[in-house]
C-alpha cells in the first residue's frame, strides 16, 4: 500500500500559488466558473434552527446551528416515531426566522389545529403551505386521474419550478425555502398509477429512476436557490433476505440516501406525562444521526416536543451531558437511555462553580448562571469529551462518514430499571 505524501505548509510557496490563482482565473473566465479555495467556500448558505439544542449538536457540532440548509435531508424512522412531528416544527422554525415553508402532504395526514400546538402558534402554522394537485372541476369529464396525485415526476417539476423562481429573483430571492416531502415512501410513479388504474400486477421499475433523475437534476442546484428539501421515509423489514431480516429505508430506491448530507433516524417516542394529572403533555423523542457530512455521524439526542408549546429548546440537554461525561447524574438510566424526573445532575463549570438541576429545571439554572455564555462553555467541553472519546475508542474518520444501517425497531415500552 503507498504511503501518503505529506505537503508541508512551508513548502506551499508564493509561485506555486499564484500559478494556481492563474489557472483558476482561466477557468473561470473560460469554462464560465467560479473557484474558491476550501477555507473560502461556506459550503452551508444557511441554518434551520431545530428549536432543540441537543438535536442542534448531533448535527453539526454546536446548540446554536440546526438543519443545514440548501442541502437534501432525510428522516427516517419506524411508524408513529415523531417523524411528521420533528419536521412540523422545522416548517414553523423556518418561517419564524423569515423562511417560507412548503409541505407536500402525500399521505393526507396533516391538521392545523394540532400542527398549531406542535409549532407553538396559529399564525406560524398559518403560514405552512400544503402543495397538493388542482381541485377536480367537477364541469369537465377529461380530468386525468393521475392529474390528482404527486408523482415523483409533478415532484421534479414542483422542484424544478420552485428553484428557477428562486434563482429568478436574484439578490431578493427569500433567504430560505424548506420543502417537506411527507412522505417519500408513499410517493408513486405515473407508470405506477396507469398499471394500478388497468389493474395489470406489474411491478413498477421506474420509481428508482425517477428519483434518481430529480437529484441529479436539482442537487447542484439547491444552493444557488437557497431550498432546503427534507424527505421523510418509512423503515420496513425486509424479510427473507440471505441473513436473516434487515430493517431498510424505504425511499423508493438509494437517491435520497445518497444525496442527502444528513440522515436521521426517529429512534424511539415515549409519552410525556403532567406529573400532577398524568395526562399527556407530549413526546421525548430520539434521534440518532447516520450519516452526517457536517460533523461525524452515530450521535443520538432527545428532543422534549409538547403539544402546547412545541419544542423545549433545553429538552434533552441533560441526558446528552450526561452520556459524554461533562455532568454526573445521581441515578443511573433507564435502559433507554432517559432517566426518572427525580434524579438530579451535577455539573461543574470552568471556574469551579458547582450548578445542580433536574430535567426540568435545567433552563432556569442555565438562565441564572449566564445563559448564552453558559451554554458555550457547555458546548466546548461536549465536544472536546466527544473527539476524546473517539480517539480513545480508536475510531477513525472513516469509518464516521460512511453511512450506518438503521438500528432495529425500539420498542414504545420500555421497562425502567434505573437505580435510585
Amino acid at each position: 500500500m503507498a504511503k501518503k505524501k505529506v505537503i508541508e505548509t512551508d513548502i506551499i510557496n508564493t509561485e506555486q500559488q499564484q500559478f494556481a490563482e492563474d489557472m483558476s482565473s482561466f477557468l473561470e473566465t473560460s469554462c464560465g466558473l467560479e473557484i474558491q479555495t476550501l477555507n473560502e467556500r461556506d459550503e452551508i448558505n444557511y441554518w434551520i434552527d431545530s428549536g432543540s439544542y441537543a438535536l442542534n449538536w448531533i448535527i453539526g457540532d454546536t446548540f446554536f446551528n440546526g438543519v443545514p440548509g440548501s442541502k437534501s435531508v432525510l428522516v427516517a424512522g419506524l411508524s408513529e416515531k415523531g417523524k411528521s412531528l420533528i419536521t412540523d416544527c422545522w416548517l414553523g422554525k423556518n418561517i419564524e426566522n423569515g423562511g417560507i415553508s412548503f409541505k407536500v402532504d402525500i399521505e393526507d395526514a396533516a391538521g392545523f389545529k394540532f400542527t398549531s400546538k406542535v409549532v407553538g402558534s396559529e399564525e406560524i402554522a398559518k403560514q405552512i403551505r400544503l402543495i397538493s394537485p388542482k381541485v377536480l372541476n367537477k364541469k369537465s369529464d377529461k380530468m386525468n386521474p393521475a392529474d390528482l396525485i404527486i408523482t415523483i415526476e409533478r415532484l421534479t417539476t414542483i422542484m424544478n419550478k420552485i428553484i428557477d423562481f428562486q434563482i429568478s429573483k436574484g439578490d431578493n430571492k427569500n433567504p430560505s425555502v424548506l420543502v417537506v416531502i411527507d412522505s417519500v415512501s408513499q410517493l408513486s410513479s405515473d407508470k405506477e398509477i396507469t398499471d394500478i388504474r388497468a389493474e395489470t400486477d406489474k411491478r413498477d421499475m421506474t420509481a428508482q429512476q425517477k428519483m434518481r433523475a430529480l437529484f441529479r437534476a436539482i442537487t447542484q442546484m439547491l444552493k444557488h436557490a437557497n431550498v432546503t428539501l427534507v424527505g421523510i421515509a418509512h423503515l420496513t423489514a425486509n424479510i427473507g433476505v440471505m441473513f436473516g431480516e434487515k430493517t431498510v429505508i424505504n425511499a423508493k430506491g438509494s437517491a435520497f440516501g445518497y444525496a442527502s448530507s444528513l440522515t436521521l433516524q426517529a429512534v424511539s417516542s415515549k409519552e410525556l406525562l403532567d406529573p400532577s394529572t398524568g395526562a399527556t403533555m407530549g413526546i421525548k423523542l430520539k434521534f440518532k444521526t447516520k450519516k452526517n457530512r457536517l460533523a461525524f455521524k452515530g450521535r443520538e439526542a432527545f428532543t422534549y416536543l409538547y403539544f402546547d408549546g412545541g419544542i423545549d429548546p433545553y429538552g434533552g440537554l441533560p441526558e446528552l451531558m450526561a452520556q459524554y461525561g461533562i455532568a454526573k447524574a445521581s441515578a443511573k438510566p433507564g435502559v433507554d437511555g432517559t432517566y426518572k424526573e427525580s434524579v438530579n445532575f451535577t455539573y461543574v463549570t470552568d471556574d469551579g462553580k458547582e450548578l445542580k438541576f433536574k430535567t426540568t429545571s435545567i433552563k432556569e439554572v442555565i438562565e441564572k448562571n449566564g445563559g448564552i455564555e453558559l451554554l458555550k462553555e457547555i458546548e466546548t467541553n461536549l465536544n472536546n469529551s466527544y473527539n476524546n472519546k473517539l480517539k480513545a475508542e480508536g475510531i477513525t474518520e472513516e469509518s464516521l462518514l460512511a453511512q450506518d444501517p438503521m438500528d432495529d425497531e425500539i420498542e414504545d415500552v420500555i421497562e425502567e430499571v434505573t437505580e435510585e
